[in-house]
């Protein structure tokens, strides 16, 4: 079956496909070969438009799934910004720098700088801060220390059950999870001390920290 009769057969629209397709190979004898400048190209011609809600009154206009949390949101923030001309080549122009800086070692004010500029240009300039997550390192019920990764708690509490044994003594920790805890689980620490496995009471337990005090939490 050749293009043409699979697009016909297909229902799709040939004079849309071969404009499209012009557009596409004009953009890549200037060697344009990336997805998304490819993309920039035909929304440039107005080729990229997608029924709305105003040509299908019946349509669901609830929010896709996902986009209800933050990292959801700012991707639909981003995706929208990234569909409209010509916020999307600023956007685009602007997370290239973005990266140059982040891979670079750039200076951390102008770093912030750019962060503040494209939330603003995709209008996240108000989107509440997601909450921080620490790991408390204990010892029944006694604090070791906080860390704001597991692995870092973790290596305290291997380094103090070390501590309890001799040098020539083969120590091998396994770490299994808090199964009592179903919403945010822990982290329990077991080691085999030659060959003889043995519970040692220290765990790592993932804490949300608020970024502002709630008058109803307590409720």
């Amino acid at each position: 079956m050749t293009i043409s009769t699979e697009i016909k057969a297909s229902g799709m629209n040939m004079r849309h496909i071969t404009a499209a397709s012009q557009v596409i190979l004009a953009a890549q004898k200037r060697g344009t070969t990336l997805a998304a400048p490819l993309a920039m190209a035909l929304e440039a011609q107005q080729m990229l438009r997608l029924p709305s809600a105003a040509d299908d009154p019946e349509k669901d206009t609830a929010a896709p799934a996902g986009a209800t949390s933050i990292p959801g949101t700012i991707l639909v923030a981003v995706a929208r910004a990234l569909r409209e001309q010509p916020t999307g080549a600023q956007l685009l122009e602007g997370l290239d720098e973005l990266g140059e800086l982040s891979v670079c070692d750039g200076e951390p004010a102008e770093i912030a700088s750019w962060v503040a500029a494209l939330c603003h240009l995709v209008h996240l300039d108000n989107i509440p801060a997601a909450p921080t997550v620490v790991y408390r390192a204990e010892h029944d019920a006694i604090v070791a220390g906080l860390y704001t990764t597991a692995e870092a708690a973790q290596q305290h509490c291997e380094a103090l059950v070390s501590r309890e044994y001799p040098a020539s003594a083969a120590v091998v920790f396994e770490w299994c999870v808090d199964e009592d805890d179903v919403d945010r689980p822990g982290l329990e620490l077991d080691v085999r001390v030659d060959g003889e496995h043995v519970s040692t009471g220290y765990t790592v337990t993932p804490l949300e920290v608020a970024a502002a005090y709630d008058p109803d939490a307590d409720e």
